[in-house]
C-alpha cells in the first residue's frame, strides 16, 4: 500500500491473493475463506481484526485470484468451488485429443519432460502452505517425488541436464535468489551455481552439458533484462544480446547451434532464433505473436503458444549459419497466452505433448449474490 504522492510503501497484511477495498473494508482470501478487515482510508491503516464473510470461495490462476467482486453500494458476489486440483497433466496428440493422464489433479504450472520422456519436472502448488515446489513424476510408474522444499510464492522453474541425471532450479536462501544444481534422484546436496538480486530463471541446458541459459528481469530497465549463458566450469554469466525487450524463455536447439526465445518488439511478443555462439542476426519464427518456445527432439520443428492460446508448430531447416522457416501449422487451442507459466512440453519425436490441462467440470458452481453484506459484520 502507498499513497500516490508518497515514495514509501507500507505492508498492510500478508496474502497470496488479490485484495479490494469497499465500504470501509479490505476484502481478500485467507486460504479459501473470504475475509473483511476494517481499513481507514484517511490514515491508510487497518483498524480492526479480520472477520470471515464466506467460506469455500474459489480462486484461479497461478496468482490465486479470488472469484469474488464487491460493489460500493452493498453487493457482494462470489463463486464457491475447489481451488486445488483444477489441472491435470495430460498427454495429447497433435490434434489436441486427450490420450491419458499422469497422476491426479493438482495445480501444475511449469512442465518440463526429461530428455528421454520418462519423467516430468513440474511446479506444484501445496494446498496447505499455498507455496510452490518442484516435483518429479515417473510417467510409467505414476509415482511422484518432491524435489524442492522451499514453499516459495513464485512458481519454481527447473531444467534437466542432457543426460537426465541432474536438475538446475531457482532457489531463495537468506533473502537472495540463486541457481542451484542437484542430482535428479536427490542424492548428495545442492550446489550453488550463481546468485542474483534479479531472480534468475533457468530455461535451457546446452546439448554438450557445459552451459545453461537463464533469464533475468531488471525491474528498473526492461532493456537491461535479458538472456544469459552460464558456463558450468567458470560460473561467470555471459550476456547474449537479442535487441528485444524482455527476451526470455531461451532454449538450445538439439544440435546446440541455435537458441530460440521470445521477446517484445513493436509492443508484441514474438518468437525468434539466433545462431549460437554467433555471429549472425536473429530470425523471426512467429508472425502474429508467440511465447513459450520448445524444440522438437530432432530439431525439425519449433513449437510455441500463439497470442490467442494455440499451440503452433513451425518447420525449420538449420545449419551452422542459416535457419530456414517453413510451413506453419496450428495444432490445438486452449493454452494460456502470454509469457507466464509454461504449461506444456514436447515428447521425443514431436507427436505427443504433456499439457497441464484444466480439469473437465460437468457443472460449474453458481454465483452467490449477497445484499448489504457488511450488516452481518456489525452484529
Amino acid at each position: 500500500m502507498a499513497a500516490l504522492s508518497a515514495r514509501k510503501t507500507t505492508v498492510l497484511l500478508e496474502s497470496r491473493t488479490d485484495a479490494v477495498y469497499a465500504q470501509g473494508y479490505l476484502v481478500y482470501l485467507r486460504e479459501d475463506t473470504l475475509m473483511a478487515q476494517p481499513f481507514d482510508l484517511k490514515k491508510l491503516a487497518l483498524t480492526g481484526e479480520a472477520v470471515p464473510v464466506a467460506e469455500n470461495v474459489r480462486s484461479i490462476g497461478a496468482q490465486r485470484r479470488g472469484v469474488f467482486s464487491v460493489s460500493q453500494n452493498g453487493l457482494l458476489a462470489f463463486q464457491s468451488g475447489a481451488t486445488i486440483g483444477t489441472r491435470v497433466l495430460t498427454w495429447v496428440d497433435r490434434a489436441g485429443k486427450r490420450l491419458g493422464a499422469v497422476g491426479t489433479p493438482s495445480e501444475f504450472y511449469v512442465v518440463m519432460l526429461s530428455p528421454d520422456g520418462k519423467r516430468v519436472l513440474t511446479s506444484v502448488l501445496d494446498p496447505a502452505t499455498r507455496g510452490y515446489d518442484l516435483w518429479v513424476f515417473d510417467v510409467a510408474r505414476q509415482v511422484r517425488t518432491r524435489f524442492t522444499f522451499d514453499n516459495g510464492r513464485a512458481i519454481v522453474p527447473g531444467i534437466w541436464s542432457p543426460d537426465g541425471a541432474s536438475i538446475v532450479y531457482t532457489g531463495r536462501r537468506n533473502g537472495t535468489s540463486g541457481l542451484y544444481r542437484r542430482a535428479a534422484d536427490l542424492s548428495g546436496t545442492e550446489e550453488l551455481l550463481y546468485t542474483s538480486q534479479s531472480n534468475p530463471l533457468p530455461t535451457g541446458w546446452s546439448p554438450d552439458g557445459k552451459s545453461i541459459l537463464f533469464g533475468e528481469s531488471n525491474t528498473v530497465s526492461a532493456t537491461s533484462s535479458g538472456i544469459f549463458r552460464l558456463p558450468l566450469d567458470e560460473k561467470k554469466p555471459v550476456a547474449l544480446t537479442t535487441n528485444g525487450i524482455y527476451p526470455s524463455g531461451a532454449h538450445f536447439s538439439p544440435d546446440g547451434r541455435w537458441i530460440a526465445y521470445f521477446a517484445t518488439d513493436a509492443s508484441r511478443q514474438e518468437v525468434y532464433a539466433m545462431p549460437y555462439p554467433g555471429p549472425g542476426g536473429k530470425v523471426q519464427i512467429s508472425s502474429n505473436g508467440g511465447t513459450q518456445v520448445r524444440w522438437r527432439s530432432d530439431g525439425k520443428e519449433i513449437f510455441y503458444i500463439s497470442r490467442t492460446g494455440e499451440l503452433t508448430a513451425v518447420e525449420v531447416k538449420s545449419s551452422a549459419t542459416s535457419l530456414e522457416v517453413g510451413r506453419v501449422e496450428t495444432l490445438f487451442s486452449g493454452l494460456p497466452a502470454g509469457g507466464g507459466p509454461v504449461p506444456y512440453d514436447v515428447a521425443p519425436g514431436g507427436q505427443r505433448f504433456l499439457v497441464a490441462m484444466p480439469t473437465e467440470q460437468a457443472t460449474p458452481e453458481p454465483l452467490t449474490l449477497v445484499q448489504n453484506w457488511t450488516a452481518a459484520l456489525k452484529k
